[in-house]
């Protein structure tokens, strides 16, 4: 902006027509740069507007780059209707009323109050938002790796070093896990909801813990110790608990669990693996992607 300083300063020394803002002529101070924005003061004259338009045009033959006609504003103070379109017609840029604002705040010689920098503070909240969220659709990538038992290294060290066996949902928080992890697990209780797993061949989904019915998770209403008491394992898989078109359950738990009653017997595709997919806030069955990821858990985020 050094050019259209010397182009300015030379204009104005030429010319008779040019006026100073009021209060700017002992300084002879006509503009302003900073940052990519260019703030330039005179009275509101016929004169004064051409010689910035003509310092304007020198510029712009050059260095090539034009005034965004969108984006550029004039204020007027105390200046008659007919005498603003008059002046318009010489820089055509849009009409905006004081106080000047700059990322929303207005530019003011008094103390700035909370409203006054509502704007920017919205628009900061607004880009943490986003970046806390972005992090968090990471985190949910690395939980669905774990989930859908990938052969990457990360997968396979969770559920032989931590997991051991369990279920991702049957573990709880612990106060000597690291940090990384107790974030994992907290990832994991606010995304529940939109886990569903689809049984093909049944042979990696658990009975009890993974949500493949309706119903929710059976461990939603079935107690460990009942499973304990009928004998039967905690992390078992459906495919051990279906016997051709009927269900094994033990003799005492439909009376017990009249939920049980409600879930049919499955046709297994023993040919297919297991899937598992996500839940999107349309309450559709889809393949995860963080794309998808990201637009339902936007939806969910907190409004600031």
């Amino acid at each position: 902006m050094e050019v259209f300083n010397l182009i300015m300063c030379k204009n104005i020394k030429e010319s008779s027509e040019y006026f100073y803002h009021f209060g700017c002529k002992d300084l002879k101070f006509s503009h302003l740069c900073f940052v990519d924005y260019l703030l330039v003061l005179c009275k509101g004259h016929k004169g004064s507007l051409e010689v910035i338009k003509k310092s304007l045009e020198e510029f712009s033959h050059v260095s090539g780059l034009n005034p965004n006609l969108g984006k550029s504003t004039i204020f007027f103070r105390s200046i008659k209707e007919r005498d603003k379109q008059d002046l318009l017609e010489i820089l055509p840029f849009k009409c905006e009323k004081l106080p000047v604002r700059y990322l929303g705040v207005p530019l003011l010689a008094k103390r700035l109050g909370v409203h006054d920098c509502k704007v920017l503070i919205d628009k900061v909240e607004e880009r943490i938002k986003l970046i806390l969220l972005k992090n968090e659709v990471l985190l949910i990538r690395q939980f669905w790796i774990i989930i859908e038992n990938k052969d990457s290294l990360w997968a396979q060290w969770v559920n032989k070093v931590i997991l051991k066996g369990k279920s991702i949902w049957e573990i709880g928080i612990d106060k000597s896990d690291s940090w990384g992890w107790k974030i994992m697990l907290k990832i994991r209780d606010s995304i529940k909801e939109h886990i569903w797993y689809s049984i093909r061949n049944s042979n990696s989904i658990s009975m009890f813990y993974d949500k493949w019915c309706s119903n929710g998770p059976l461990c939603d209403f079935i107690s460990k110790r009942a499973i304990y008491d009928a004998r039967i394992k905690d992390n078992v898989v459906i495919t051990d608990m279906v016997a051709g078109d009927r269900w094994k359950w033990p003799d005492d738990w439909l009376s017990k669990f009249p939920i049980l009653s409600t879930i049919n017997p499955l046709i297994l595709q023993k040919d297919k693996e297991d899937v598992v997919l996500w839940i999107n806030n349309n309450d559709q069955k889809v393949q995860f992607t963080t794309n998808q990821a990201w637009k339902t858990m936007r939806e969910d985020w907190p409004t600031v």
